[in-house]
């Protein structure tokens, strides 16, 4: 892991391949923010694709929607769904966050890699299953920043949706509510076919340098994203 003027982390976990982290700065149109939600952001995402140099890729992302849904990525289209896979190695694949977990991986011995946004509500819907129908071969897998059991505490109603999928053990009772390990469902699910990596890092816990939707950034987001070294 490497910081690079307070802008971005790049990790160098996934063999063959980059994965970058934007930062909140103040110094920055909107702290930043990489987000859709004002055309000021463009000069945001511009500079950080610049500064990676990964300009000349074609960056590809989703509409996300919370939902399991994985694309085949395809230059100069952009679906609803909340998972991304390619094998064409001019292709830059991104997400956009602030408490939702960033998933990397390379499957297939490393000829295909791919993301995926994981919410609690994906999760739910079962977008970390679905990308088990991705892996064959070596498969390695990056969970990156997301919010932490400590600070996922959610309403009753919420709770028993989590019961109902999967076991009592990811849940805690913190006086009249309830947390969830989120990162540990995720790690469970994946250890069955892949290599898993943690970058422990959460939004909350790392508000300074990342948005958090439970912080009060609903409009503001992160940037992560993966390519292929060349």
């Amino acid at each position: 892991m490497k910081s690079e003027n307070n802008e971005f982390l790049t990790y160098d976990i996934l063999k063959g391949y980059t994965i970058a982290l934007s930062l909140k700065n103040k110094n920055y149109v909107n702290e930043n923010d990489m987000s859709f939600n004002s055309d000021e952001n463009e000069k945001n995402r511009q500079n950080f694709f610049t500064k990676l140099g990964i300009n000349d890729l074609f960056k590809v992302r989703n509409k996300q929607i919370h939902s399991k849904i994985i694309h085949r990525a395809e230059k100069g289209i952009t679906k609803e769904g909340d998972g991304l896979f390619s094998t064409d190695y001019d292709y830059a694949l991104y997400l956009l966050t602030a408490d939702c977990y960033n998933i990397f991986f390379t499957t297939d011995n490393g000829r295909t890699f791919g993301c995926l946004h994981a919410g609690w509500k994906g999760i739910i819907e079962g977008i970390v299953e679905e990308s088990l129908k991705l892996f064959k071969g070596e498969t390695e897998v990056v969970v990156l920043q997301g919010i932490c059991e400590k600070h996922f505490v959610v309403e009753n109603d919420v709770m028993e949706i989590f019961r109902k999928r999967f076991k009592d053990s990811y849940i805690k009772r913190v006086e009249n509510k309830f947390s969830i390990d989120l990162r540990k469902i995720i790690n469970d699910i994946l250890d069955k076919d892949a290599y898993v990596k943690n970058i422990d890092l959460c939004n909350v816990c790392s508000k300074d340098i990342l948005f958090s939707y439970r912080e009060g950034d609903t409009l503001k987001r992160n940037i992560s994203v993966i390519w292929r070294k060349i």
